[in-house]
């Protein structure tokens, strides 16, 4: 589990990543995306928000290190343009 520098975002990792927009820690959190987890071994060990959010860097038991939101990273945008929606 990790919030973001703001509060706003947290990630909670295990068989794959969510993002969740959080109004309020106690009563709302809303489903911003889930990223899958691409090592195949359905164990994500960590999650670590970059700079403003802008990405989310997953290490899982595959011992590689995927980083979702770079530049042209389709499905953290699509995350963004989503949350901008609501």
């Amino acid at each position: 589990v990790e919030f973001d520098f703001s509060g706003s975002y947290i990630a909670v990792a295990g068989s794959d990543i969510r993002v969740y927009q959080v109004a309020n820690v106690k009563t709302e959190w809303n489903l911003v995306k889930t990223l899958p987890d691409l090592s195949g071994t359905g164990k994500v060990t960590s999650v670590k928000f970059g700079a403003d959010a802008k990405y989310v860097a997953v290490g899982s038991m595959d011992h590689n290190l995927r980083v979702f939101g770079l530049p042209g990273d389709e499905q953290m945008e699509e995350a963004k343009s989503e949350s901008a929606a609501q």
